[in-house]
């Protein structure tokens, strides 16, 4: 591979708007370029009005047969379109790699002997049954789905997921070549503050919750968890951002979605990481959540679940702490009691979450395992 490579960054949506995957297009692309890569942005994908047009006839005759839904994301259908469309635009600039994230439809069908790299945080056959055992698609879809994943990943060159849990499960179940795989730890989505404030944990205490989805997210674990202590005669809060809590309790402080792309809103979240003494998310189901590599860049201390591709970002007694997802609310309200017994240790604990994120969750360690994986194909 030449020195001065030219990476096609290719995805369906705009990778420069901070709302789209909670900004991580946007960084992603950036630490490419922070590497020394040149980026073309091919990106977002514009689909034909016959495209439209033959899904809904699609889906039509699909639920007269099965009464279920399709896969919109996985279907053959988008694999074909795309790869039409992605064709014109590579042809049209002067490309050595190509980045797919999250991109999985536009690689089985693309006609190119340029070099891909796959990059995902999970495979839909991991993800199909992780947030419901419900079966949401027909047996057809299922199928169809799996087998547009398992040609990506065969097309691909190098493949990239942001957790070992991820990692771990597509060279089992697709059966790929193990050293064609690797993991790619994803940094923070917010700008990075200079210095750590040293915390006061004898005072109130502040959790920070941030999510799109109160039940998945663990909400009502958490309020159930402060209300616990509160009854206690801790002196707790909890501050929500994105989703609004069903309930209403003198414990919370509801602020609200927050645009990343909105200057006045990211100076909001940022000061919310800053001040709060532990991000809070005991998360039901989660393939990754940068929100937990934003915490330990502001030395925040989580307290979150062992599911999913948690356990690559935090490390158990050292940037947070993780219990089993069997864990209820007397169980967190026992480890945050046990904490707060030490609030010298805490502060110790809190100002090296930063050193660990500078160490292992930087965007320059994923700059340095893409950059591998260009020279290296």
């Amino acid at each position: 591979m030449k020195q001065n490579i030219k990476v096609g960054y290719l995805c369906f949506q705009n990778p420069e708007n901070k709302r789209i995957w909670s900004g991580t297009h946007y960084t992603l692309m950036m630490a490419i370029k922070n590497v020394g890569f040149e980026v073309v942005n091919l990106s977002p994908i514009e689909l034909p009005r016959s495209y439209h047009r033959l899904l809904t006839v699609y889906n039509k005759i699909h639920r007269i047969f099965s009464k279920k839904q399709i896969n919109e994301e996985y279907t053959f259908l988008l694999a074909y379109f795309s790869s039409r469309h992605f064709h014109k635009v590579i042809a049209a600039n002067k490309i050595d790699v190509l980045f797919c994230p999250a991109a999985t439809a536009a690689i089985p069908f693309l006609k190119t002997r340029i070099p891909i790299i796959f990059f995902n945080d999970t495979t839909y056959d991991q993800l199909k049954n992780y947030y419901s055992n419900e079966p949401k698609f027909s047996k057809f879809s299922d199928f169809e789905s799996s087998l547009v994943q398992k040609l990506a990943l065969k097309k691909a060159d190098r493949v990239l997921f942001s957790s070992t849990w991820a990692k771990n499960f597509a060279v089992r179940f697709y059966n790929l070549r193990i050293t064609k795989v690797d993991t790619a730890i994803l940094g923070s989505n917010l700008p990075i503050p200079p210095i750590i404030i040293k915390k006061d944990f004898t005072e109130e205490i502040v959790f920070l919750f941030v999510g799109v989805v109160w039940e998945r997210k663990g909400g009502q674990i958490v309020l159930s968890t402060l209300e616990h202590l509160s009854n206690k005669g801790y002196n707790v809060k909890m501050i929500v951002v994105g989703a609004k809590p069903p309930v209403e309790s003198p414990l919370i402080k509801y602020v609200g979605f927050l645009d990343k792309n909105l200057p006045e809103d990211e100076k909001k979240l940022s000061e919310y990481f800053r001040t709060s003494h532990f991000l809070f998310v005991p998360s039901r189901a989660e393939c990754y959540g940068i929100v937990f590599s934003e915490a330990s860049a502001f030395g925040l201390l989580v307290i979150s679940t062992d599911t999913g591709g948690i356990s690559s970002i935090i490390k158990n007694k050292k940037n947070g702490f993780l219990l089993p997802i069997s864990a209820d609310f007397v169980d967190y309200s026992h480890l945050i009691e046990n904490l707060l017994t030490n609030p010298v240790e805490l502060q110790k604990l809190s100002l090296e979450c930063r050193e660990i994120y500078d160490q292992k969750l930087d965007w320059r360690n994923f700059g340095a395992t893409f950059t591998t994986c260009c020279h290296d194909i």
